[in-house]
């Protein structure tokens, strides 16, 4: 990655994430793709992805969104980017959980809020009533984040800005992702498991997860390591 460059109003963007609340940034990935995080040295956006894949230096990852918003992505310009929540519990969990997709939640550093490049969105980068910012003048105006903070209540202007991004450009260095050593602490905030002699059971998935970190699938009868 290049010498990373910083917004002019970095403190600025810091002070207004503090004052809202927000610690941290969240990205929400299959649980298959952690390994190829660390191995390639962190997240990168679907553009990234597609010319490393295209000329075969990293396997096809699991990607969160479906073939259309990917294509949305493509074709609104936003494939450059890589997609972050202020929110953990964002509504497209529930959607990619019910489509049988094992998801981890990875905290982002608020940093990459700072760095140039780096665009804010009022509700989900792909809908077609999205505005964008990239100053902290200009982000304070359009992100609201009462509505980010607070769960909706059913389907509103509320529910879409609570899906607020944070676009970085291209690549975030997996230095910047807080509890990628521990990404299956988010495993808790689901309801479908039962921990017996320190191990978790994933009734749903078919998998249990081993207290030593190892994972047992059921159906494959085989054992991987995150």
């Amino acid at each position: 990655m290049d010498q990373i460059r910083y917004k002019s109003d970095r403190d600025s963007i810091f002070e207004i994430l503090r004052d809202n609340g927000i610690t941290c940034l969240y990205h929400f990935t299959a649980m298959e793709n952690i390994d190829s995080i660390r191995r390639f040295g962190g997240l990168y956006s679907l553009g990234c992805l597609a010319e490393k894949i295209g000329k075969e230096q990293m396997p096809i990852p699991v990607t969160g969104g479906d073939r259309f918003s990917i294509r949305r992505d493509f074709n609104d310009g936003l494939a450059n980017y890589v997609h972050l929540s202020f929110c953990k519990n964002h509504p497209m969990l529930k959607k990619r959980k019910d489509n049988g997709v094992l998801l981890v939640i990875l905290e982002i550093d608020i940093e990459v809020a700072t760095w140039e490049g780096t665009l804010f969105s009022n509700m989900n980068a792909s809908d077609n009533g999205c505005s964008f910012a990239s100053s902290a003048h200009d982000m304070k105006n359009l992100v609201d984040f009462n509505a980010v903070i607070q769960k909706p209540k059913g389907y509103d202007i509320n529910y879409k800005h609570h899906q607020a991004e944070v676009l970085v450009k291209d690549f975030i260095p997996k230095e910047y992702i807080i509890n990628l050593n521990s990404p299956l602490s988010v495993v808790n905030d689901y309801d479908m498991f039962l921990k017996q002699n320190g191990d978790v059971y994933l009734k749903h998935y078919g998998l249990i997860i081993k207290s030593n970190g190892s994972i047992y699938d059921l159906r494959t009868r085989r054992t991987f390591r995150l």
